[in-house]
């Protein structure tokens, strides 16, 4: 019998399956899985019709994204539906239900929830050594930069970086536009995470976001969601 030959990449998702698992509360599905051309063809007509004019790296990508979180659509609500390319590119999901995205060049991070006290979430996935030190006058506040140096050995620039990512995605839906690095500031605690915004609008008040990051093998991996301070607690 020949033993087929191990792939790094399947002990990697396991470590971030893990991580995972380690950091979404309750109320959130969550699923990571490699990109592969093999989910292309689980796509839904109006999905492919989107990806009709993607570079195969692009549609590969589309692919793997789609068909994860509508794995985790069906678990939450027994639906189905595409998930369809929302007008800043967030991806469109049924009423009363959340979703995120992210990918690096290996994986997919996806996740999903219909809980009624969180009001938006956010996924991000990064490469660790993507994240280099001359990013950190774009990522970081005066604040943020003491902090950091700080606890240095405990976080890294790549944990910022990627919790802040999820921040944007999470309050993403509620203020309808891109917000920018210096648009939030994050007070971090071991492995859980606040995000102030710095700026002022109406559809924030009243709503904190949080979320929690890790590193795992050669990624960091951050998730946030946005929820009614007075419910916060329940996460």
């Amino acid at each position: 019998m020949t033993r087929s030959t191990p792939n790094p990449l399947d002990d990697e998702r396991l470590a971030l399956v893990d991580a995972m698992h380690a950091i979404v509360p309750h109320g959130i599905r969550h699923d990571i899985r490699r990109i592969s051309g093999a989910w292309i063809e689980d796509l839904l007509p109006e999905e492919r019709a989107i990806a009709a004019d993607f570079t195969d790296a692009r549609r590969t990508e589309f692919a793997t994204g789609r068909t994860s979180v509508r794995r985790l659509l069906r678990e939450l609500d027994s639906a189905d539906p595409p998930i369809l390319i929302g007008a800043r590119r967030a991806p469109i999901v049924p009423p009363g239900l959340h979703a995120s995205i992210s990918h690096c060049e290996t994986f997919v991070a996806t996740i999903a929830s219909k809980a009624t006290h969180i009001m938006g979430l956010g996924v991000d996935i990064e490469f660790h050594d993507r994240v280099t030190p001359d990013l950190a006058d774009a990522v970081l506040s005066r604040t943020e930069k003491a902090d950091l140096k700080r606890d240095r050995g405990t976080r890294s620039l790549a944990c910022y970086f990627s919790a802040k990512e999820a921040a944007f995605k999470a309050v993403h839906g509620l203020i309808g536009k891109y917000i920018d690095f210096s648009d939030i500031e994050l007070t971090i605690c071991c492995d859980r995470f606040v995000a102030q915004p710095l700026f002022v609008d109406r559809a924030l008040e009243d709503i904190r976001v949080e979320g929690r990051v890790t590193e795992r093998e050669r990624y960091v991996l951050a998730v946030a969601w946005a929820s009614p301070v007075r419910a916060s607690a329940q996460i």
